[in-house]
């Protein structure tokens, strides 16, 4: 199991019109399809984990939907049966007989789903997917999560990240985004100066956690900022 790409974390929701602050403990996971680097199936073995995490609310990347090299396994219904949790998929792309995408897993109500569209400059296919969900975590409060896997290309990766971030600062409820950000200062593949302007688009959120990670980690969590 690839726990490098798994970032677990304790947040405090605050904003304007809330006296009390809530904890959340939110989790962002690539799940590389339910397979380890051998391509044998963990995927009862990363639902076991995600549950003894004790994490309230997951980001799912690489997410298999009834394809043909899982064997046609629903994988969000089967990671949420495995945790007990809510779950929602979006789509990247059709693959396989069946769908290659993104998937939430909530300890709370999931009221509204939505596959937000985010540009691919250059792929084959013009468009990648962000989950964005709603989710009620008391009576009188909702929050709004999504979970994002930012493109290999450093143009697409530009684009993304401005485009999710001009999405969610629309939003009226607390924000908390969530992914995998496939770039990071250290890797010598990618290009240092596009890495910290990427940082910089999204300088107007607050970094949750991303250092107490291994320092190759392309994992990511963000809160919006509220005044």
């Amino acid at each position: 199991m690839r726990l490098i790409k798994c970032l677990l974390i304790c947040i405090a929701l605050f904003t304007g019109f809330i006296v009390s602050a809530q904890t959340l403990t939110v989790m962002s996971y690539n799940i590389h399809h339910g397979a380890d680097k051998e391509e044998k199936d963990q995927l009862a073995a990363m639902g076991a984990f995600i549950k003894a995490s004790g994490a309230d609310i997951v980001g799912l990347q690489e997410v298999d939907s009834v394809c043909t090299r899982t064997a046609g396994v629903d994988q969000m219904k089967v990671l949420g049966q495995l945790t007990g949790m809510h779950y929602a998929f979006v789509r990247h792309f059709d693959y396989q007989r069946g769908a290659y995408g993104m998937g939430v897993l909530s300890r709370y109500p999931i009221i509204q789903v939505e596959n937000k569209r985010m540009s691919l400059l250059k792929s084959k296919n013009p468009s990648t997917a962000m989950i964005s969900a709603v989710i009620s975590i008391s009576k009188k409060r909702k929050i709004r999560f999504a979970s994002a896997h930012f493109a290999l290309d450093d143009s697409s990766r530009m684009v993304q990240a401005q485009e999710a971030v001009r999405y969610l600062d629309a939003d009226p409820y607390p924000v908390i985004l969530t992914g995998d950000l496939n770039a990071t200062p250290e890797a010598p593949r990618y290009n240092t100066s596009k890495v910290i302007l990427l940082e910089r688009i999204l300088n107007k959120w607050k970094l949750i956690l991303r250092r107490l990670l291994p320092k190759r980690s392309i994992i990511f969590l963000y809160e919006r900022k509220t005044s």
